[in-house]
């Protein structure tokens, strides 16, 4: 499989098309961003994995926290999380102590996102979205924002923890992997995304993808009912016997690769 956009058909109703996107902005995907621009008003609805609108962001924030009386820094001993400190200054320029209330995970991401990225442009996943609704096109999310944002509190802190560490510790091989990561999604190799979501999630898996992935296709199948769709979920949700675009045909429905 070599292709981040897929067509889904039924027979019943027009077209619907599901998108592997990633969430950060970087000059070599803005030809993909235009591409993806032209199937867009083509559709009926647009749907994220959750609702991206600012007014529901706002609501996010509640779930990336800890408990007030357990932040990082009384959780990890004081040597280490000087030690970690240090590194993130060095390797990242960052202040450690201000994610201590936040799940370790809320810096990864972040740091994950800022690494890859090299314009101040919208994110890809952000930049569809707004697209959908310059074009009057109504936007729906496959997830509830407990949905989405509940699955931080479930991974657990201690796996989260040593992630950070990992992360702060062998910054090198942490960017390395990012890397790899955008060369592969770049080329449009799901396969080899795959492979690397596998090994960063663990045990997770089945928490962070595929019962994600069950959930929202039965979601976006829902709106399928009733409107042609586009719908643009992380890359990782693809590909995969438990990922969407085989749960969609295990529906059947038909798929097939669209080049961008």
């Amino acid at each position: 499989m070599s292709s981040l956009l897929w067509k889904i058909e039924s027979g019943r109703t027009q077209p619907s098309y599901v998108f592997g996107s990633i969430h950060i902005s970087h000059q070599q995907l803005e030809s993909f961003q235009e591409s993806l621009f032209r199937y867009i008003p083509l559709v009926d609805c647009f749907a994220a994995e959750v609702d991206l609108d600012p007014g529901v962001s706002q609501r996010v924030h509640s779930y990336l926290l800890l408990p007030e009386d357990e932040p990082l820094d009384k959780i990890i001993d004081a040597h280490h999380w000087n030690k970690l400190k240090l590194s993130a200054r060095k390797y990242f320029d960052i202040d450690l102590n201000e994610f201590k209330q936040f799940f370790p995970i809320v810096l990864i991401m972040q740091l994950s996102t800022t690494c890859l990225s090299n314009s101040d442009k919208a994110f890809l996943d952000l930049a569809l979205w707004n697209y959908a609704h310059q074009q009057n096109i109504k936007t729906s999310g496959l997830e509830s924002i407990d949905e989405h944002y509940g699955m931080i509190s479930k991974i657990g802190l201690e796996y989260q923890i040593k992630a950070m560490k990992d992360m702060l510790l062998n910054a090198s091989g942490f960017k390395r992997k990012l890397a790899v990561q955008l060369e592969y999604y770049i080329k449009q190799d799901l396969a080899g995304i795959h492979r690397l979501i596998r090994k960063q999630s663990g045990g997770f898996r089945h928490l962070l993808i595929h019962y994600r992935n069950q959930n929202m296709v039965t979601a976006l199948i829902n709106l399928m009912n009733d409107n042609s769709v586009f719908c643009s979920v992380g890359v990782g949700h693809l590909y995969g016997k438990y990922g969407m675009l085989n749960l969609l045909k295990q529906k059947g429905f038909h798929i097939k690769q669209i080049g961008i």
